[in-house]
């Protein structure tokens, strides 16, 4: 059986140790402040293996500075669609704050799959979403999980192409998407009925020019996707047989002049390292995803 697992990382507070003081440029142990100094944290710690964090606070919270380590947990959570579970931690890491938390916490998620438990979604924020993709994403949908995650805000949007499709959010588009979908972002927290009744129908429409895939991965990560007119989401001049479908579905009114591969081929082979750190992500703004 598989097992939704929530990943969780935090700062947490040490003994009090060392002692720390403000001073400016100067390397005298006292503060002496001019016009153009900064001020320079200087730490002395007893223990080398703590390390002063400053944890990003909580709303309403106030921000501080301590003597901590990093914590992360697995977390059991249900599947998307499944029955409510406890949620019982399943396997959690202390480490060094010197220590990168998403790379150091993959070999521990490794060794509860080897003891039996199956991934299947694992969510996580957007602090594991922007690692490196060997670091995190790659290892661990070799492992099977299904990633859901905030993405980092240098990681949505637009990300380039792959024969032609677009990169978009973790996905690949139709080259004739309407560029204004592509200014859909996550529904906010605090939306409204109607705010989320708009946002799921620009996020169906927008759906509707995602290749769609049509296999799971291979041993080697690769899978494959086909082109939305060839899946019947959509009217295409340039897939004959997808005009005589219901005028419901929307046209491609300008297909690509020169139409790259992915609109000459019904069906494109993706290698991992297409959208290797965003395939798929809770940033897809349907609201299955959500």
């Amino acid at each position: 059986m598989t097992r939704g697992i929530a990943v969780l990382c935090g700062a947490c507070r040490g003994p009090n140790q060392g002692q720390q003081h403000v001073a400016g440029s100067s390397d005298r142990n006292e503060e002496q402040w001019g016009p153009n100094q900064q001020k320079v944290l200087v730490v002395v710690s007893v223990d080398s293996e703590l390390k002063l964090v400053r944890p990003t606070p909580a709303q309403g919270q106030k921000d501080e500075l301590f003597y901590g380590f990093f914590l992360q947990l697995a977390t059991m959570v249900r599947e998307e669609s499944g029955a409510a579970v406890p949620e019982l931690v399943r396997r959690l890491l202390l480490t060094s704050c010197h220590v990168d938390p998403p790379p150091a916490f993959v070999p521990v998620i490794e060794k509860m799959v080897a003891s039996g438990v199956a991934l299947g979604d694992v969510l996580a924020d957007s602090g594991y979403a922007h690692r490196i993709p060997a670091h995190w994403a790659l290892p661990l949908r070799a492992l099977g999980a299904d990633l859901i995650m905030d993405l980092h805000p240098h990681d949505r949007g637009t990300q380039g192409t792959f024969h032609g499709a677009i990169c978009w959010n973790g996905n690949l588009y139709c080259p004739a998407t309407p560029a204004a979908l592509f200014t859909l972002e996550p529904l906010s927290r605090g939306a409204g009925e109607e705010e989320t009744a708009a946002h799921d129908r620009r996020s169906a429409e927008l759906a509707r020019y995602k290749l769609g895939r049509i296999s799971a991965d291979d041993g080697d990560g690769f899978h494959r996707v086909a082109c939305p007119a060839v899946l019947g989401k959509v009217r295409c001049p340039r897939r004959a047989g997808s005009m005589a479908r219901s005028y419901e579905r929307p046209e491609i009114l300008a297909a690509p002049i020169d139409p790259p591969t992915c609109c000459t081929q019904a069906t494109l082979t993706v290698p991992p390292s297409v959208n290797a750190k965003t395939l798929p992500t809770q940033s897809d703004t349907s609201a299955s995803r959500r």
